[in-house]
């Protein structure tokens, strides 16, 4: 014997039917890589890059020139101090 669908059933079915077939048409458009930037952006992206290149290389030379100034200054402190004496 054959039961008959009621019409909340098949409404419902239809229902499920449309949802899965939406999830499966749109799911290869959610995952995968997304799509890649244009020229121009990408031009925009590589003139920032060297832009920070060239600021970041300024200021570690800036530093370097410090650190050494610095030395120097500390090395020829230490050469001009008179030597310690020392008391038995």
């Amino acid at each position: 014997m054959r039961r008959r669908l009621s019409g909340r059933a098949l409404a419902g079915g239809v229902a499920l039917f449309i949802a899965a077939a939406a999830g499966i048409a749109l799911a290869p458009s959610l995952r995968g890589d997304p799509p890649s930037a244009s020229p121009a952006v990408l031009h925009r992206i590589a003139e920032k890059n060297d832009r920070a290149a060239v600021e970041a290389a300024a200021e570690l030379r800036e530093k370097s020139r410090n650190a050494a100034e610095a030395t120097d200054a500390l090395r020829a402190a230490n050469e001009a101090a008179p030597a310690p004496v020392e008391r038995n």
